[in-house]
C-alpha cells in the first residue's frame, strides 16, 4: 500500500527566485522529508508607493540597473510554487477582501485542505481560514513587525492571534526571542549553514585589501558606504541588487550564484572580511550569512545592532564609518583566532538545525495525531 504524503503550506514574504533565506531552506527542507509543500510566493505586508510601483514597472520591463540579474533558485519537485493574490493588512475591509480572495483563489485549488503543517512567516489577514485546513501550526518569526513600524495596526493584531494559535513559534534571532516575543516559549533556532566545508584553513595575515558583501542590495544596505570603501579596497559584491540602487564602477559584482556551494567557494577565494552594513533600525535580524561566514573563516564586520551586540566576541562591530575603518585598520590575525572555539560552537549549534526541525515536527505532530 502507497504511503500518503504528508502536507505542508508556507506562507511566506519572500517570493522564491529572491535571495535564498531561511523561507526557502526550510521549503526545501520539508521536501526532503517528503511533504509535499505549497509555498505562497511573495505575500504583500505593506501597501505599494508610488516609488515601488515605478520600480516594478522598470524591473518588469527590463529597464534594470546594469548590476541587476534574473534569479531562478533551484526547485525541488515536490514544492509548488503559488503566487500570492492577498493584499496587506490595512483594517477590517482588507479582512474582507482577503477572505474574499482565498475563497475564490484559493479554497479549492491549494494542494490539500487538510495540511499537516503550515509555517506562517507574514501575519497575514487569512490566518483563520488556513488555520481551519491545517492540524499543525508553526509561526517563524523572522522580523520584529512592530518594532520596525510602517505597518498597519490590524497587521500587528494578526501577528498576536497567529503566536496565541500557533502550536509551535521559531524564530533566528536573539532579540525576537529575548525581547519581541519573550512572552511566548519560543524556540530559537540558529541559521542552517548552507556551506558545507566547516574546516577551512586562514592564511595568516593581518592585511585586509578584499571587501565582500553577499545577498541582496537594497534600501536596508549601506551603499554609500560600499561606495566609499571601494576607493581604497576591492569592493567585491554577490546577490541580487534593486534597480534604484547607484552603485559605484570601482565596485566588482559577481552577479547571482545560486548554488550555494560554488557562491561560497566564490566568496572564500575573492575575500579578506566579509562586510555587513546594514543601516536603519535592523533589531530582529539574525543575517544567516553569518553562519557560512564562521564556516569560511573570514572575519565579519557588521553594523550595530541587537544580534550583533549580543555575538560581538565572534564579530567586529562597528557604530559608524570612522570606526569601521579603523576595525579594519587595525585588524589583528592573532585576536581573531582567539574566538576560534566560540565560533565551532555557534556551528555546531547550527548543524543540528535539521535535527531541531524534525524533532519539532515528529514530536509534535505526532501527539495532535
Amino acid at each position: 500500500m502507497k504511503t500518503k504524503k504528508k502536507k505542508a503550506l508556507i506562507v511566506s514574504g519572500v517570493s522564491w527566485n529572491e535571495t535564498w533565506q531561511r523561507h526557502q531552506t526550510n521549503a526545501s527542507i520539508l521536501a526532503e522529508f517528503g511533504y509535499e509543500v505549497d509555498y505562497i510566493n511573495g505575500v504583500k505586508t505593506s501597501a505599494l508607493t508610488l516609488k515601488n510601483i515605478i520600480s516594478k514597472i522598470k524591473s518588469k520591463f527590463g529597464f534594470r540597473n546594469k548590476k541587476t540579474c534574473i534569479v531562478n533558485n533551484k526547485l525541488d519537485n515536490n514544492i509548488k510554487l503559488i503566487p500570492s493574490y492577498f493584499i496587506p493588512p490595512t483594517g477590517k475591509l482588507s479582512k474582507l477582501i482577503n477572505c474574499k480572495i482565498y475563497n475564490l483563489l484559493y479554497k479549492n485549488k491549494l494542494l490539500s485542505n487538510n495540511y499537516d503543517l503550515v509555517i506562517y512567516y507574514v501575519p497575514i489577514d487569512s490566518y483563520k481560514e488556513i488555520n481551519k485546513i491545517s492540524h499543525y501550526r508553526i509561526y517563524d518569526c523572522v522580523r520584529a513587525f512592530k518594532l520596525w513600524g510602517g505597518y498597519h495596526n490590524s497587521l500587528y493584531d494578526n501577528e498576536h492571534a497567529i503566536c496565541e494559535s500557533a502550536d509551535e513559534i521559531m524564530c533566528d534571532s536573539y532579540y525576537i526571542k529575548e525581547k519581541y516575543l519573550s512572552n511566548y516559549n519560543v524556540k530559537q533556532l540558529i541559521p542552517y549553514n548552507e556551506y558545507k566545508d566547516n574546516k577551512v584553513k586562514r592564511i595568516n595575515s593581518s592585511i585586509i585589501k578584499r571587501i565582500c558583501y553577499f545577498g541582496s542590495v537594497s534600501n536596508h544596505i549601506d551603499v554609500e558606504l560600499l561606495n566609499l570603501l571601494s576607493e581604497k579596497y576591492q569592493v567585491n559584491i554577490w546577490g541580487k541588487i534593486d534597480s534604484k540602487i547607484d552603485m559605484s564602477g570601482n565596485i566588482k559584482y559577481h552577479g547571482y550564484i545560486s548554488d550555494q556551494s560554488e557562491l561560497f567557494e566564490d566568496i572564500k577565494r575573492n575575500s579578506d572580511m566579509i562586510l555587513i552594513p546594514y543601516k536603519g533600525n535592523m533589531d530582529g535580524v539574525f543575517p544567516a550569512k553569518l553562519i557560512a561566514s564562521f564556516a569560511l573563516n573570514i572575519p565579519v564586520f557588521t553594523s550595530e545592532y541587537y544580534d550583533s551586540i549580543r555575538m560581538s566576541d565572534l564579530l567586529y562591530v562597528y557604530t559608524d564609518k570612522d570606526d569601521l575603518l579603523k576595525k579594519i585598520d587595525g585588524f589583528k590575525y592573532d585576536d581573531f583566532i582567539i574566538n576560534d572555539n566560540k565560533r565551532e560552537s555557534i556551528l555546531l549549534e547550527s548543524s543540528k538545525y535539521i535535527e531541531n526541525l524534525k524533532l519539532i515536527l515528529s514530536n509534535k505532530c505526532n501527539d495532535r495525531g
